[in-house]
């Protein structure tokens, strides 16, 4: 059985397994090449800051970190990523959500189907984070739930992004400091948070204030507690 990888195109052989067949499970391809798959950087068994997800080999959190503390002092925040931002990782999400390749979103549905189970998410609601409507109509997608979709993973559709639509992309760290609260609860949604556990999905980390802010939102709209998790960091 013959297969391409998503990323570079090679052919990527796939021997069948006896296992396969008798259980009688969907065969499923590679979805990346070996030489592609090893250019991740999976965080999972790194040292990283216990904070913010980030590599980082102290006890203590990260300087990020302990500023976010002195500006959120009864938030208990923890972020897990599942890659480092950078090299293929970042070429991938950047295809993925700035040129409109969706089919991408399938590399990552594993991974995040693996992490989404280690966080119990039955037990929590899962909480993808908006982007502004003009963002939606350049793009055409949501890249958040877009992963979710991926990998299959039900989530409330409750957090409305109400800027403008500048890209945090385009920021510099400050201007990205700066940023005020673009995000709001939908009237109709809140009782779906209220004393309840949330997991906070977004795509990468950069400086961390976008998640602060979504769970700013949340916790002040009545969740019980907020947790993060990114693709990438």
């Amino acid at each position: 059985m013959t297969a391409h990888c998503l990323w570079c195109h090679k052919e990527i052989g796939h021997t069948l397994q006896l296992r396969e067949l008798l259980l009688l499970k969907p065969i499923q391809s590679p979805i990346l090449c070996p030489d592609c798959l090893s250019q991740l950087q999976p965080l999972e068994q790194q040292p990283v800051c216990k904070g913010c997800g980030r590599l980082w080999q102290e006890k203590e959190p990260c300087p990020d970190c302990q500023r976010w503390k002195l500006m959120y002092p009864s938030y208990a925040f923890h972020n897990e990523a599942l890659f480092q931002y950078t090299g293929l990782i970042k070429e991938m999400i950047e295809a993925y959500k700035f040129k409109g390749d969706y089919r991408l979103n399938l590399i990552f549905a594993e991974p995040l189907q693996q992490l989404l189970k280690r966080k119990e998410v039955a037990a929590k609601g899962v909480v993808p984070v908006p982007v502004s409507q003009r963002s939606l109509a350049t793009r055409g997608f949501n890249q958040v739930t877009g992963l979710l979709d991926a990998a299959r993973q039900p989530y409330l559709d409750i957090m409305v992004n109400t800027s403008m639509g500048e890209k945090q992309s385009k920021k510099d760290r400050k201007q990205r400091m700066e940023t005020r609260q673009p995000f709001q609860i939908k009237e109709a949604e809140k009782e779906f948070i209220e004393g309840k556990d949330i997991l906070l999905v977004d795509d990468v980390y950069t400086t961390g204030r976008t998640l602060f802010h979504g769970a700013d939102c949340l916790l002040k709209n009545g969740a019980r507690s907020v947790e993060t998790i990114t693709l990438a960091r």
